[in-house]
């Protein structure tokens, strides 16, 4: 089973990950987080494999949220959902930063799936 933290305010967005998760057949447990407060705490009581990270929180933002979620998982890879491709060099600073980035709405199942699983892979070989 691969544990999987969220860091997503957009309901619609946190679902439709879920979704895609569910449609895989693939042994994920996905915890969800609205805030980057509410993931550090999760992160300070549980271990995850992956951290999915969306940089615009409602209590941290770019490279802020990067910064503080290595702080709290340094041994555990992260993967950046942005909603475009990232043209701001502060967010380009945050994707030279993580494992991968997949840009929400060009994203389906079977690549949310495989960078999962590679960052998974890549991080512990």
């Amino acid at each position: 089973m691969i544990d999987i933290l969220l860091l997503e305010d957009n309901l619609g967005d946190e679902k439709l990950v879920e979704e895609m998760l569910l449609e895989n057949n693939n042994d994920f447990h996905l915890t969800c987080a609205r805030k980057l407060s509410e993931g550090i705490k999760y992160l300070e009581k549980n271990a995850f494999d992956v951290i999915l990270l969306d940089l615009t929180l409602p209590d941290s933002t770019g490279f802020n949220s990067l910064t503080e979620i290595k702080i709290k998982a340094p041994e555990t890879p992260i993967i950046i959902l942005t909603g475009s491709i990232v043209k701001r060099p502060e967010l380009k600073k945050c994707l030279d930063n993580v494992d991968t980035y997949l840009v929400k709405g060009e994203i389906d199942s079977n690549s949310l799936v495989s960078a999962i699983t590679n960052a998974v892979q890549n991080f512990t070989s």
